[in-house]
């Protein structure tokens, strides 16, 4: 499966969507920008959740988690 097949699939399937079809811009003004589906949305959950596990919990008294934006 090439890229464009792949992305392709993932937009149909609600995992994200290219931010143009959203906003009805045009590719140019936009492209290259994903806006997540809501199956995109709780796979990133579930990603970070399950790095959470393995990387911080097990040492909750020697690491701080802290997100930036």
């Amino acid at each position: 499966m090439d890229l464009e097949k792949f992305l392709e699939l993932m937009s149909e399937s609600g995992f994200f969507y290219p931010s143009f079809e959203i906003y009805r811009g045009g590719k140019a003004e936009v492209g290259g920008f994903y806006d997540y589906g809501p199956l995109g949305v709780e796979l990133k959950r579930n990603i970070i959740e399950k790095w959470r596990r393995v990387f911080i919990y097990p040492y909750q008294d020697f690491i701080v988690e802290v997100e930036t934006r």
